[in-house]
Parts: C-alpha cells; sequence; structure tokens
C-alpha cells in the first residue's frame, strides 16, 4: 500500500485512519520509501507472518462476530483437513461457520461471503487472487 507522512501520523482519535492506526499499532510497517520530488511516499505492508496471521485472524472474528478461540481451532481442522486430502471435512467446517454468523450480520451479498472465505484461506497460508480483473 502507498500512503503519505499525513496518512501515517494521523492522531485524531474520533477520525483516524486505518492505515494510521495499523501502521501505529505495528500491523503495518514501511517496507520502502521511493524517491520523489514532491510529497513524500511510503510503501507500507503486513511486516512478517505471524503479524499477517494475527491480523487476518482477528478480521475473520470480526466479520463473523465469533471469537478467535473457535475461529483458531477451525482453522487448525481446515488445515488438518486439507493435509489428509477430507474435503468433505473441510466443507463442513466451511459450512459451520458461514451458519453461525448471526442473522442480523446477513448481507445478502456475495462479496460479503467471499471476504470471510478469503480471510479464512489467507489465515491458512494460501496466497490467494481473488476477483482478478485482466
Amino acid at each position: 500500500m502507498e500512503i503519505t507522512e499525513y496518512m501515517l501520523d494521523s492522531v485524531d482519535i474520533n477520525r483516524i485512519l486505518a492505515s494510521s492506526l495499523l501502521f501505529q499499532t505495528g500491523y503495518l510497517t514501511v517496507k520502502e520509501i521511493p524517491p520523489t520530488t514532491g510529497v513524500p511516499v511510503y510503501i507500507v505492508d503486513i511486516p512478517n507472518f505471524e503479524v499477517r496471521e494475527a491480523f487476518n485472524a482477528q478480521v475473520l472474528s470480526a466479520l463473523i462476530e465469533k471469537d478467535a478461540e473457535l475461529t483458531g481451532r477451525a482453522q487448525m481442522e481446515i488445515s488438518r483437513a486439507l493435509a489428509t486430502g477430507y474435503l468433505q471435512k473441510m466443507l463442513n467446517i466451511l459450512r459451520s461457520l458461514f451458519a453461525s454468523i448471526p442473522y442480523n450480520l446477513h448481507i445478502d451479498q456475495e462479496a460479503y461471503y467471499h471476504s470471510i472465505f478469503y480471510a479464512m484461506m489467507t489465515i491458512l497460508g494460501f496466497d490467494m487472487n481473488v476477483e482478478v480483473s485482466i
């Protein structure tokens, strides 16, 4: 992600930018400062696998409004199911996660469920490209 210094230095807690909050809490780190003649631009990214895994787990927990223990357990079970080739077990776990989403959070849009599936697969370490425009 490319951001400016202003985006990194946001301190107004009532209007803090997501990128600033993620940077200030260590979920993002500066990877590169490309040469520029204008306002400095910073390329930021998640610093390592462990931080990416923790971040994705929190996002998934928030998306389905379940605690991180439930999603962590599901993550382990899906990993085992994939490692042993037991795809039906993986599908059952995914169905269970989707079914556990509270009815008041239900969004009748396919993109919502894509996001949850993407977050889960990313947590498992899959490098996925979604909705790629060619």
